[in-house]
């Protein structure tokens, strides 16, 4: 039997790894992305409380919150929605409110709720009639669900149960209920006028800083990251 020349064996394994190269999965390119949330995705200007962005309450400016890192990062358009009616009310909600906002038909939809969910009972009833609506809206888009950021046990065992259900991806949060990733007050923000102000309320510094909002979107893109063309 002749011997199998070492320049062969060199092919070969050129040629194995070069099929492992051509056939690397390409992530999905994503487009439109819809982040369905509370005051720490969006909240108007509300003087009352020293308030005065119109982006993630406490993020020091627009760019800074973690909805527009996400779309920054993804080079994707982002449409953060305030959608705290449902967290309060979710048990008579009416879902049809969010019709508008699939107008434009999303391609990834990022749900970071769960903060102002005080009744949490039949809290995953409702969620569920969330995730089937959201679903029936926009059935080609990927889901990415987010836990909370505060403490909140029961809403994220809900949250994790729909996740698992429905296989799609769950973001674990609420290790980042820190100081370090909180506003304080005396905190430098810039308003939707462009003025420079200081945080005063204590009630907004609670949310997430400019570190907790980059955290907050470093754990989402991971996530994100991990969908390719081929499903989760």
């Amino acid at each position: 039997m002749k011997k199998i020349s070492i320049a062969f064996i060199v092919f070969i394994l050129y040629a194995s790894c070069q099929v492992k190269e051509d056939t690397k999965v390409v992530p999905i390119q994503f487009k439109n992305i819809l982040i369905l949330g509370n005051s720490m995705t969006k909240h108007a200007p509300r003087p009352q409380v020293g308030w005065y962005g119109n982006w993630g309450m406490a993020a020091s400016v627009q760019s800074k919150d973690f909805s527009h890192i996400i779309g920054t990062a993804l080079k994707a358009q982002v449409t953060p929605v305030n959608i705290s009616d449902f967290e309060m009310s979710h048990t008579v909600f009416d879902l049809k409110n969010l019709e508008k906002y699939f107008v434009q038909t999303p391609d990834l939809i990022i749900i970071k709720l769960g903060e102002n969910v005080l009744q949490t009972t039949d809290f995953d009833k409702s969620f569920t009639k969330f995730i089937s609506y959201i679903k029936e809206k926009a059935p080609n888009a990927k889901i990415v669900i987010a836990g909370t950021f505060w403490q909140n046990d029961p809403v994220n065992k809900a949250l994790i149960a729909e996740s698992q259900l429905r296989k799609i991806p769950f973001v674990k949060l609420q290790q980042l209920d820190t100081q370090i990733n909180k506003s304080f007050i005396g905190e430098d923000a810039i308003g939707a006028d462009g003025l420079k102000y200081k945080i005063t309320d204590q009630g907004v510094a609670n949310h997430p800083g400019d570190v907790g909002m980059k955290n907050i979107a470093d754990l989402i893109l991971t996530k994100v990251d991990s969908i390719s063309k081929v499903g989760w």
